[in-house]
């Protein structure tokens, strides 16, 4: 491993880096391939570009790069592109554990780190578009700081973007597709993480990109009055993923917007990949809407409130339009909602259509804790014990209107809850002993039947079915909900 943190490439040959001046008005420092490790001359145009001010363009001409170490960007504002996706394509250099990035702070761990952005300043304005990424091969082994107990991994993140004090930094990600790679040889069964923004203010924009075989797809973290774009209402702003544990994410971000629209993503049959679409965690302030968005084998929004500590400030989310359909026998709700703060936000979830099979707990829909949800007008087909868990393990959610939502093709089956549950009036929509003040409306001339535990909800135009669960139904429950929490607090982060 070399340390490159102030490392200063002083020959280049012409050949291969060709600056705009040789050929045109504008900054822009061209890079050929060269057949074997490309990063000293990568490092080089991002060093030319930066001393030659904002709006330099660092570009890939058509052809396969190698690179073996970061490449290290201070302060960059400018354009970083290829001749297409398809077209220019970064590789880790064969047979060569990729380099660690060394933080000039203390309290991040070395890590392999692909294409590092340090900014130190604000009003940069950052466009990456039209390459790929097609990595094979794993970063040297290195420890997660973060996560209880020895957490070893060798994974890489393409792209890590970082703020050094809260910056102003305006991203455009277009025509990019990372594809990563799985199997035995990586310590964790994978060897790409995500495309990574921490502690940014700005306006972000991610359309015409495509994720593949990673951890998660998109990572927002700590950002402070950002507005996020993930895809768009055009067919061409389309964004995908696939096979991935995440498409999006967001920890500890506050007074900022989130938009998912017009997505894709699909997991293949029988992989160990395929959570959410979304994932929101710690979150205060915030704006977050998903529409358009079709998943197959996986789940759409997970709603995190204290992984990290609790906000100081209620959100709003609206989910709708959406198409679900989870992987069968899943522990991620089709749209799950973990309210444990004492900040509630306005959660509203509407006109989906979600299907899901053989999940207990974790069925189309989930809520624990939650305050004046609205859930209304969603198709939900399939079976298990219930297709919506409102307030279950006597988790107190009040206030919560359901109304009009078709569970007519859902078929209740007590087979994923096992024993416990032989006996037990259960019925789509189960509200749990300590749920109060939820009112549920059934859908027109489709009768609804609800489970209601406590008998203090309001029930509107359903069939109402009560009974005393027992302690092993409550214990499977807790367990389920503990052992979910457990593996959600080591998440790679």
């Amino acid at each position: 491993m070399k340390g490159k943190w102030a490392v200063a490439i002083c020959v280049v040959l012409s050949m291969v880096l060709i600056p705009s001046a040789l050929a045109g008005a504008s900054d822009t420092f061209v890079v050929e391939p060269t057949g074997v490790d490309d990063t000293d001359n990568l490092q080089a145009a991002f060093d030319a570009a930066i001393a030659a001010g904002p709006g330099s363009v660092v570009e890939l001409a058509a052809g396969d790069f190698y690179l073996s170490e970061p490449i290290l960007i201070d302060d960059f504002s400018g354009t970083f592109r290829g001749q297409g996706s398809s077209a220019s394509v970064i590789h880790l250099t064969p047979d060569t554990l990729f380099g660690l990035v060394h933080w000039p702070v203390s309290d991040l761990p070395a890590a392999p780190l692909i294409f590092y952005l340090a900014y130190h300043e604000d009003g940069a304005v950052l466009r990456w578009e039209s390459m790929g990424f097609d990595l094979v091969g794993e970063g040297e082994p290195w420890h997660h700081p973060y996560i209880p107990d020895p957490y070893w991994m060798d994974a890489l993140w393409p792209v890590w973007i970082e703020g050094f004090g809260l910056r102003h930094v305006d991203s455009t990600w277009w025509d990019v597709r990372v594809k990563g790679d799985e199997g035995p040889q990586y310590i964790w069964g994978w060897n790409a993480n995500s495309i990574i923004s921490r502690n940014l203010i700005g306006t972000h924009t991610v359309t015409n990109c495509h994720f593949d075989t990673m951890d998660y797809g998109l990572f927002f973290g700590f950002h402070d009055g950002s507005k996020i774009t993930v895809g768009g209402q055009l067919p061409a702003d389309r964004v995908t993923f696939h096979n991935l544990h995440f498409g999006v994410v967001s920890f500890g971000t506050i007074n900022s917007e989130i938009q998912v629209r017009n997505v894709r993503a699909s997991n293949d049959v029988d992989s160990p990949w395929g959570y959410d679409v979304l994932w929101v965690a710690s979150a205060s302030g915030m704006k977050v809407h998903m529409s358009g968005v079709e998943a197959d084998n996986m789940s759409g929004a997970a709603l995190q409130a204290d992984l990290l500590g609790c906000g100081t400030a209620p959100s709003t989310y609206l989910f709708e339009h959406n198409v679900i359909r989870q992987m069968p026998s899943t522990s991620w709700a089709g749209f799950e909602v973990w309210e444990t703060c004492p900040e509630k936000s306005d959660i509203v979830i509407r006109n989906n259509k979600i299907s899901g099979d053989g999940s207990f707990i974790f069925g189309p829909i989930f809520t624990l804790g939650a305050r004046d949800a609205v859930i209304t007008n969603n198709t939900i087909t399939g079976s298990g014990p219930a297709a919506m868990y409102l307030g279950p393990w006597g988790a107190d959610d009040s206030g919560l209107m359901v109304k009009g939502n078709n569970v007519q093709g859902w078929t209740v089956d007590s087979g994923p809850c096992g024993e416990e549950c032989l006996g037990l009036p259960l019925a789509p929509i189960w509200l749990g002993a300590g749920t109060s003040g939820n009112t549920v409306v059934g859908s027109g001339n489709l009768r609804t039947t609800v489970f209601d535990e406590s008998g203090a909800n309001i029930l509107v135009g359903v069939n109402s079915q009560g009974a005393q669960v027992g302690q092993a139904v409550r214990d499977a429950m807790q367990a389920r909900i503990e052992a979910k929490k457990l593996f959600m607090s080591k998440m790679p982060r």
